[in-house]
């Protein structure tokens, strides 16, 4: 039923959030990626620290230099429609992913990423 659905994935949820790993969270537009990963940052142990969204297709100029600040300060830092990066962006990401491992990353997409 629609309830055991919902009660199997919190338990993946909580057993996630416990875990220090990157997440990557896929499923339709609307399905409540961003919500879960609330959820999963707020369970975890970094649930204190900052929790930053940030929409990959804008990640430009101003929203670049925030996502390194974001990443520095240790919390949660969500990458939503990843695939939606743009080109010239995601070897700026890739480096800043790389150079500050201290942050938690959650990712999303609503696209097969196979």
């Amino acid at each position: 039923t629609g309830t055991a659905v919902v009660i199997g994935a919190g338990n993946v949820a909580l057993d996630v959030a416990r875990a220090p790993t990157t997440v990557l969270l896929t499923g339709e537009t609307g399905s409540g990626k961003e919500a879960l990963a609330r959820f999963i940052h707020d369970q975890s142990s970094r649930a204190a620290l900052p929790f930053s969204p940030f929409a990959c297709g804008a990640l430009t100029g101003e929203q670049l230099d925030a996502l390194a600040q974001a990443l520095r300060h240790g919390g949660t830092v969500v990458l939503d429609e990843l695939a939606a990066t743009p080109i010239d962006a995601q070897r700026r990401v890739l480096a800043m992913l790389e150079a500050t491992p201290a942050s938690r990353v959650i990712a999303t997409s609503s696209r097969d990423l196979r």
